[in-house]
């Protein structure tokens, strides 16, 4: 085999799944889209028709404030982590980030025991108040909620920006006279503009396709995820469910494609110092204040699942009934959501290793369009890949029944992230010259793969792995429209302990996946640091 059938054969695959799961039903969606009664001009409902444009409005508000709010928000929080170093900023720096794989509904879960009906805010607004204060189910419960799962991303983001500045330019801005504001104002801030632009973009796509938390909390409000969601399953208009989905998909992938194309004297001296120490006790304590609205929630669920009665408190006993109920009860669930993460792992391996291997070999137009159309699952949200593989593939009844079908999207999902892991290393690395070196002492195309490549590619593969399995086990989006009775997975299994079982058995559950991810998380968080220090 010659190295360029080789490199062709190392596309093949990623060529085969990409085609028949994510192109063929996102064409198959638009097409339904246009079945409606107004045909191609059904799309405009989106914005002519009252209740569709009212949701829309909510939506594109809801997103921008939440965007907002998260800049300002992982802005003042990522520049100080980055920029000071004292005992336990790791441990601050976890707790910040550790809601990343978090699915929407354990986060819906974690607000409404934050500010539900039998939430701390509600507790305390009633000893303070004499009135309790809830609202958990509204519109600033969604708020919460997708500030909740935004902040993590974005601050990540935000210090990694903030560690690539040139520190050069700050002080030549104060050589010349700037005080600490003008530095931030005029050098720093106008530098992390880029980052700003990416991370917001994000924000704003994400918040906009969110389901899992509008699932669990928007009671009282309508927001897009959510019509769709009942257009489809409650009201069986397939026609307004795709538009509006492909209208979502649209608006999510424009902003992420914005995003892709956007760049003293002695007693002055005393002064400076106590000034910066009041700026960093400042900016510590904004900190922990958002690294507690990120934790609080999620320490009141373990002690609800490990409480004898939540409503009582910790003096009604410990158990840990509640966990073993859930395990008798859901067992079966967690068995498979692992069987269909691991297996989600191998197809993306298989497939995402070699295909990264030939995009980077290969270079080019040819490969960086390969690349962008392989990516745009990140761009388009989780619900209306969901319907576009229902719509697609739903009437093979063996295939929808049985778990290859959440399997197949969650490989559709994961398998940009793979990608993208495995092509950051091969950028750092000199791989033609291995390539031809290995080749110059006559060792196959395959074995040069095997022996050369794929070793020196392990830390992008070990890092997409740790990606693969987390997002895997964490989907919620997604699994929801494509699970059957019989084959729920641990979020689709939370989701219904919130809705039926009591507090205390949901909160168990959201213990043992707390116990199953948070690990995951770690290591992702172990490797990322150990590459930064290479």
């Amino acid at each position: 085999m010659t190295h360029r059938s080789f490199v062709l054969a190392c596309l093949a695959p990623l060529a085969l799944v990409t085609t028949a799961f994510f192109l063929l039903p996102m064409g198959r969606l638009m097409l339904v889209g246009a079945t409606g009664p107004h045909g191609l001009a059904g799309y405009l409902d989106i914005v002519l028709e009252p209740r569709y444009r009212a949701t829309l409005i909510n939506t594109v508000v809801l997103a921008a404030a939440t965007t907002l709010a998260t800049m300002v928000i992982a802005t003042i929080s990522g520049m100080f982590l980055e920029r000071h170093r004292f005992p336990g900023r790791s441990i601050l720096i976890a707790m910040l980030t550790f809601p990343l794989a978090f699915p929407g509904v354990v986060i819906g879960f974690l607000i409404i025991l934050l500010a539900g009906r039998q939430g701390v805010i509600g507790d305390l607004t009633q000893i303070l108040t004499g009135e309790k204060i809830v609202f958990a189910y509204s519109i600033w419960g969604l708020f919460l909620g997708y500030l909740y799962f935004s902040i993590p991303r974005v601050i990540l983001t935000i210090m990694a920006a903030v560690q690539k500045l040139d520190p050069g330019l700050e002080e030549a801005a104060r050589s010349l006279g700037a005080g600490p504001w003008a530095v931030q104002r005029d050098v720093v801030l106008p530098a992390l503009g880029p980052a700003f632009v990416a991370s917001g973009a994000i924000a704003f796509a994400t918040a906009m396709g969110a389901f899992g938390t509008a699932f669990t909390l928007a009671t009282n409000i309508d927001v897009l995820p959510m019509l769709i969601y009942t257009e489809f399953t409650l009201a069986a208009n397939f026609a307004t469910a795709a538009s509006l989905s492909i209208g979502l998909g649209l608006i999510s992938w424009a902003i992420l494609r914005y995003r892709a194309h956007s760049p003293a004297a002695p007693w002055r001296r005393r002064a400076d110092a106590m000034r910066d120490r009041l700026i960093f006790i400042a900016q510590l304590s904004f900190t922990l204040l958002v690294a507690a609205f990120l934790v609080v929630p999620a320490l009141l669920s373990i002690s609800a699942g490990i409480t004898a009665n939540y409503f009582r408190g910790i003096s009604s006993g410990v158990t840990l009934q509640w966990v073993a109920q859930v395990w008798e009860l859901y067992a079966d669930t967690i068995a498979l959501s692992f069987l269909i993460a691991f297996a989600t792992l191998g197809a993306t391996l298989v497939i995402g290793v070699p295909a990264a291997y030939a995009l980077h070999v290969r270079g080019g137009t040819l490969s960086r369009v390969t690349e962008e159309v392989v990516t745009l699952p990140l761009a388009i949200p989780g619900m209306a890949i969901a319907l576009a593989l229902l719509l697609t593939y739903g009437g093979f009844g063996g295939f929808r029944r049985s778990w290859m079908f959440i399997l197949v999207g969650h490989v559709v999902f994961t398998l940009p992230f793979m990608l993208r892991s495995v092509m950051a290393v091969f950028a750092t690395i000199d791989v033609g010259t291995l390539d031809e070196g290995a080749a110059s002492l006559g060792a196959s195309p395959m074995r040069r793969f095997i022996d050369v490549i794929v070793p020196n590619a392990m830390p992008g593969i070990v890092a997409g792995s740790l990606m693969v399995v987390t997002l895997s086990l964490g989907e919620f989006n997604l699994t929801w429209m494509l699970h059957t009775p019989l084959t729920k997975t641990l979020p689709v299994g939370l989701a219904d302990s919130y809705a039926s079982m009591r507090l205390e058995v949901a909160s168990a559950y959201t213990l043992i996946f707390f116990i199953m991810i948070v690990p995951l998380l770690v290591a992702m968080q172990l490797v990322a640091g150990k590459e930064q220090r290479a």
